[in-house]
């Protein structure tokens, strides 16, 4: 499928170290098309090992089967407490559910990805490919009843913005609604705000996980789940001083990056939206959610790896979606960056 990119400059490199070329990488959903391969076993499923429960990863009702009800990655045992023993909240949750044949709201091709990460570590390797494939967990450990939190002054000081945002998310897939009812009886509704950008005139809308304080959804992710260790300033001056005086920067990022991010569907019931009297589920990974930087890095780091070990890359380092490349002069820097762009539309 295709994907398109922007440029906020010139595609040019400039040569010295003050001069960094910038970049945005803009990434369009995209939706498989349906096959008529037969449908799974319970247990099977992309990525899943065998012996596992596949509805169960999928965050779908199992009525009971022979295989393993248990997260292959953290050993969950338990059964999300939203579609246990109620059928109707089943047949709800089964209707937000993607099927097999349905495409998560993200475009990264999982495939590809997964050839280009032959070789990486084996358990970041599997979480990458199990996350797109099935959707990321948000490491949410707290108590399950539901939450309604009202939105912030801001979100009804511009009404506008708000429709705006909310139009285009739901027409790129990334949220679902309206509902006129909660789609989930323990739906989690966090506040929603509009914040003004860098640029004068242009607003982004939030969602308030921190709200309230006490009782939100961030309150209830581990630490250590949410912690991040990012590249330093130093670690750039050693990149810089390794290459000399002809040391030449470019520099890119992956524009709406976590919204490429797509969420299990068992975690749904945590990002809900209450406006004007209709109720949304987010689907994507918000901006606000304190495991999200470090469920991006998951995926920047694989890609910086990607960049050194199979395009022979060796000068680049990342900031979550920022990547810094350098090269011995303006040639190499600016056949480094296309390498690392070209990959970026690959997948």
């Amino acid at each position: 499928m295709m994907k398109t990119f922007a440029c906020s400059g010139n595609p040019r490199v400039l040569p010295g170290i003050k001069c960094i070329l910038s970049c945005g990488l803009g990434l369009s959903p995209f939706v498989k098309k349906t096959t008529n391969t037969p449908k799974r076993a319970k247990s099977e499923g992309p990525y899943i090992p065998k012996g596992y429960c596949w509805k169960f990863h999928r965050g779908i009702f199992c009525r009971g089967c022979s295989f393993k009800h248990q997260c292959f990655q953290c050993g969950q045992l338990i059964l999300p407490q939203s579609v246990k023993n109620n059928n109707q909240q089943e047949v709800r949750i089964k209707n937000l559910m993607p099927t097999p044949t349905e495409a998560l709201p993200t475009p990264v091709r999982v495939k590809r990805l997964a050839s280009y990460l032959i070789g990486y570590d084996a358990q970041r390797h599997r979480e990458l490919l199990c996350g797109f494939d099935q959707g990321f967990r948000l490491h949410f450990q707290g108590p399950q009843p539901p939450l309604f939190s009202k939105n912030l002054q801001s979100a009804f000081q511009h009404p506008d913005i708000v429709d705006q945002k909310l139009t285009k998310e739901i027409s790129e897939g990334r949220i679902r609604g309206p509902f006129a009812q909660p789609p989930f009886d323990k739906l989690k509704v966090s506040p929603l705000g509009v914040i003004p950008e860098k640029q004068p005139g242009e607003y982004r809308m939030i969602h308030h996980l921190s709200f309230p304080h006490g009782d939100s959804v961030d309150d209830f992710i581990p630490s250590e789940l949410s912690s991040v260790h990012y590249a330093s300033v130093d670690d750039a001056v050693r990149m810089i001083k390794k290459i000399g005086p002809s040391c030449t920067l470019a520099k890119t990022d992956v524009r709406s990056a976590f919204r490429i991010i797509p969420v299990h569907p068992t975690d749904y019931y945590l990002l809900g939206v209450h406006w004007k009297g209709k109720y949304y589920i987010d689907c994507c990974l918000p901006r606000g959610l304190d495991s999200s930087c470090r469920t991006f890095k998951m995926l920047s780091t694989g890609m910086e790896w990607v960049a050194r070990n199979k395009l022979n890359i060796p000068h680049i380092i990342h900031i979550l979606d920022d990547f810094l490349i350098a090269g011995e002069s303006s040639g190499t820097c600016q056949a480094n960056l296309q390498r690392f762009l070209d990959l970026c539309e690959d997948v």
